[in-house]
């Protein structure tokens, strides 16, 4: 896996169920030799995915799309740590009602966000939420990435609980990177 990132704009929409960061054209992922544009993120509290056998207290969904329609979505899982200027630009620009959009100042730049080679778990899976989706690339990042905690803390008090129920694993096929 590597993440190509470079500055663009973006929009931030509070759907109802999930603040959601729509992205202009240049942030991209290549998994085995597959290359998907990112075309959004957004966030679940807790976490629809384990890891080691821990759940998280929330997740981004990092959604990404190829050329013929199929999407990638790769799990992003918070580690309190730092000051993060890219959720700082987001919540700087979240829309104050539900189902509002707002087209945000600036450009949103994740590129010292995320690892240039990350490990992860992968599994074909479905979208989780409507309309669930099938076939979807799922990717779980194996490390966190630091998150300042005041976002986390905004966040889980819009949406104090956005997240399906985990699925069992059971029959499921479930590879790690090395």
């Amino acid at each position: 896996m590597r993440f190509d990132d470079r500055p663009s704009g973006f929009g931030v929409i509070d759907t109802g169920h999930t603040v959601q960061v729509n992205l202009a054209p240049g942030h991209w992922i290549e998994v085995g030799g597959r290359r998907d544009e990112r075309v959004q993120f957004h966030l679940h509290r807790p976490s629809q995915e384990r890891v080691n056998g821990r759940q998280s207290e929330r997740v981004a969904h990092l959604v990404h799309r190829d050329r013929d329609g199929r999407l990638a979505v790769v799990a992003v899982l918070p580690a309190r740590r730092r000051a993060h200027a890219v959720a700082q630009q987001v919540w700087n620009n979240l829309p104050l009602a539900q189902g509002e959009g707002v087209a945000a100042r600036g450009t949103l730049d994740m590129s010292d966000r995320l690892p240039p080679e990350p490990t992860y778990f992968t599994c074909t899976g479905s979208l989780t939420t409507p309309p669930w989706g099938e076939g979807v690339r799922c990717m779980v990042l194996k490390a966190p990435v630091a998150v300042a905690a005041e976002p986390i803390r905004i966040c889980s008090r819009l949406y104090p609980m956005n997240a399906r129920p985990i699925p069992s694993a059971s029959g499921w096929l479930i590879k790690a990177s090395n």
